[in-house]
This record gives C-alpha cells, structure tokens and sequence, in this order.
C-alpha cells in the first residue's frame, strides 16, 4: 500500500527503481510498462484472455458478458463473467510453466449465499480491504477444523493469519493478527473494524464511472509497449505532487478542481509522433476496486496516419471515494493485459 500518495505512476511503484525502469530494454516478447511485475506477459498470458476463450468455448456469449478481474497472482487468479440476467461465474485459473494461463474451474455465484468454499478465496477477494495485495502477497491455508480456518498472509515482510468461521456454504472472515517480531508489534484487529461485508456480497454492484466506444476500433500491432508507458491517479494539485508526472498530463490536469475531482490517467510514453494512440475508454468501480479500461493502437501501414494521441485523462467524481481509506486500482488493456496493479491510500 502506498499510504499518503497524491500520484502514482508506473515509473514509481515499489521494487522497480525509477532509475532501473528507464534502462529497461524493450525488446521483449510481449507487451511491457515499466511495472517489472509485467514483464514477459502478452495477451495470450492474460487470465481474462484465458477466462475469455474458455467462457466462449463453452457456450457463452462474452460479447454480452462482462468479465471482470478478482485478483491475479505469480500463481492463479480469479475472473467474475457477469450475465446480462444477472447470474455471476467465478472462474479459477492458475498459471502454466510457460506463463499462459488453465483455467481449473468455473462455477456460478450465488449472491444471496456465500458459496465460496475455499477460505484463502475469500482472503484474496478481500485483501485489499484489510491492506493486503492479492498479487504480491502470499496466502497459505494454514488449518480447517469443522467451522473454523485459518489463513496465514505473508506481507511486506510480516505474517499476519487471518481467522474466518463457517456460514452457510461459505467463510466470514473475523480477525486479521499481525504476528509480532523484531521488527513489527502484534497487531488484533476484528474485521468489523475495516469496510468488510460478510457473506453473500461476494461481488458488491459494479458502478459505472464512465464509458466511452470512440476507441473501439483501435488496434495495438506490435509485439511490445513503449518501456516509458506510465499510469497514474493524481488525488491533490500536481504542482504540489512529489510523483512525476508526464508534462502533456501536468498541463492537461492544472485546472480540475481536486476537492470535488480526482484524475486517472494513461501516458503512451516515446513513440513516434504518428499513427499511435492510447484512451481510457472505461472506469468502473466494485467496492473500493476501481478497474480503468484502455485502448491502445500502432499503424499497420505508413498510409495516410493520424497525429498520436500520447494520453488520455479522466477527472472522476471524488465522491466515490468517501466511503473508503484506501482503493485498490487495476489498469487493463484491450486484451485484457494487466499493466499496472496497486493499492493506495486516500485518507
């Protein structure tokens, strides 16, 4: 988590030093940012590509659905297939050797009866309400007796155990202790003391933030992205941000009002100044988990090309974040890729 950020750039996440993300190469075998967590991933190595193709291989009509992301990790991730009727799938996947990803199950949610019966699914859907990441961090299913489990979360660098109790078909979680050592305290912490709803809201509503189809025919037709592509939320005046951000986005932004508005924002980064592009075309919000779409393109010929769109922002109602501390923010491509993944502080 990144307590009291004002802005957030890939170039600036932790375990990347801003100084490595520039010397990074960029011939590589799929599309890149300068998150290092990225690296060797392409559409094809995307769970929601995965879930996608196999949704639609059984049947189901993806171009009426909306799949959205749970969580991913180094090892399996979790991807929601909503129906137009209402009905929701929860589809697991873990990760192949060669990084694409299986998908080993897909089962439909009830939304009044919490049907999750594995308790670390229930710690990864809700880890970034209690201040963990569901990608970096690691869960491991510690005990299960009768209507009691126990789910241990290592986190930069402290072990926490989670303890859930059994309710109906699936797990309520009830206590987060942070186990002390030389360098962290005990911590006990009730669950009821963080924004966390017990079973049957799986899934909170998916609210709509904005939404746009003007990229909808763009294309992307290279094998990698510009190692300089930068995302970003700016929450305060970006004169009075430390992050850097992108000048074209700096000057974009100087006039939004932050005490009503914060920004979300895409920068394309070094390109060539034609026929390239990048735009946010949607914004979504499910809890404190705030999904930002992109769409990007590259020429497929020298015919006739349009200047670069180099960025892309968008000034979102700050409203939505009042009932939360912290957001948990996921920029996704086209494709599905995932290019940037983080958790940061808003309070």
């Amino acid at each position: 988590a990144m307590a009291g950020a004002a802005v957030i750039s890939s170039a600036m996440l932790p375990g990347l030093p801003a100084a490595q993300a520039k010397t990074q190469e960029v011939q590589s075998a799929a599309p890149q940012t300068v998150d290092k967590t990225t690296e060797g991933r392409s559409s094809a190595h995307s769970p929601l590509y995965a879930a996608r193709q196999y949704a639609k291989t059984h049947g189901y009509d993806i171009s009426r659905q909306n799949l959205s992301l749970q969580w991913s990790s180094n090892y399996d991730a979790s991807v929601l297939l909503r129906q137009d009727n209402g009905s929701t799938y929860r589809i697991k996947l873990v990760k192949n050797k060669d990084n694409t990803w299986r998908v080993v199950s897909m089962n439909k949610v009830d939304q009044q009866v919490n049907n999750m019966r594995d308790p670390v699914d229930v710690v990864k859907d809700n880890a970034a309400v209690f201040g963990f990441d569901a990608r970096h961090d690691r869960f491991t299913l510690l005990s299960l007796v009768g209507s009691k489990a126990i789910v241990q979360v290592r986190s930069n660098g402290q072990t926490f155990k989670v303890d859930l109790v059994k309710k109906g078909a699936g797990w309520d979680i009830t206590t987060i202790r942070g186990i002390g050592d030389m360098n962290h305290p005990a911590t006990y912490i009730p669950a009821s003391s963080f924004l966390y709803k017990t079973a049957g809201t799986i899934s909170p509503a998916q609210n709509i933030l904005y939404r746009t189809n003007i990229y909808e025919n763009w294309k992307w037709n290279e094998t990698v992205y510009p190692k300089d592509m930068t995302f970003g939320i700016v929450l305060e005046n970006p004169e009075l941000a430390k992050a850097t951000i992108p000048e074209d986005i700096r000057k974009q932004i100087a006039n939004v009002h932050y005490n009503t508005r914060f920004v979300v924002f895409a920068h394309l980064g070094s390109i060539a100044p034609r026929g390239y592009g990048i735009g946010i075309e949607k914004i979504t919000q499910t809890g404190n988990v705030i999904t930002v779409n992109v769409h990007t393109k590259s020429p497929n010929n020298a015919a006739d090309l349009p200047p670069t769109k180099y960025s892309d922002y968008i000034a979102v109602d700050r409203a939505v974040l009042q009932n939360t501390n912290r957001i948990h923010i996921a920029f996704i491509d086209q494709n599905g890729t995932i290019l940037n993944n983080y958790t940061i502080a808003v309070k």
